[in-house]
């Protein structure tokens, strides 16, 4: 199954930009872009989907999660 958006889009995650990320979090200069991709493109969405109390800080955790399984 998927995990869909209120607007009915699937969630998913592109395994090439995962690597990108995780090579790219040790940089300071990168940090901030990433912070900002990671928001727009995953929490957010997740954190509309999730709602309720502590939705964005949930959603958070579950996107930090799902990239230790990726790994």
């Amino acid at each position: 199954g998927s995990v869909d958006t209120p607007g009915g889009q699937a969630l998913s995650v592109n395994p090439e930009r995962m690597l990108l990320l995780i090579r790219s979090v040790g940089c300071p200069e990168a940090l901030p872009a990433l912070r900002e991709a990671l928001t727009e493109k995953m929490i957010g969405p997740l954190t509309a989907v999730v709602g309720g109390p502590h939705a964005q800080e949930k959603a958070a955790l579950i996107v930090s999660h799902l990239c230790g399984f990726i790994l």
